[in-house]
């Protein structure tokens, strides 16, 4: 997620839960309560890897893929589309992307602006995980504000 769309998600949750003004330390009490609910940071901290297999649905059509991430932000995503396959891959520098769809068969360099997108889907764990050293910020607004 870009800093506008995490800033925006990290507001509206708590304005969806009907948070009133902060008092100093409650928004990082709130923050550490999320975490703890999604099983904790040091749980988190340990896991290397990810794999997410799942479906998605473009143009009425439902295609199956699988996204392997690790913690350094090295990706993979593969898919189908019609029976031909769509492959995205991040090694840490470069983003790569295969699309036949597209009649690209071949590997080539990502966009930057299909990197940014693809980037998005990289971050480990949720928005709040270390949102600082990120250089987000997450504020606490009441009900009207």
């Amino acid at each position: 997620m870009t800093t506008f769309s995490r800033s925006a998600l990290l507001v509206f949750s708590f304005v969806l839960f009907g948070v009133s003004a902060a008092r100093p330390g409650e928004v990082e009490d709130l923050i550490e309560k999320n975490i703890a609910a999604r099983g904790g940071r040091a749980n988190w901290e340990a896991i290397q890897s990810l794999t997410i297999k799942g479906q998605y649905t473009a143009f009425s059509k439902i295609s199956p893929y699988t996204l392997q991430r690790k913690r350094d932000l090295r990706a993979r995503f593969e898919s189908e589309w019609s029976g031909k396959p769509i492959l995205m891959a991040f090694d840490g520098v470069t983003a790569w992307t295969m699309n036949e769809f597209m009649e690209m068969g071949w590997p080539q360099r990502m966009g930057s602006q299909d990197f940014i997108a693809f980037r998005q889907e990289l971050d480990f764990a949720n928005p709040f995980f270390d949102y600082q050293e990120r250089g987000d910020s997450v504020e606490l607004i009441g009900p009207g504000e």
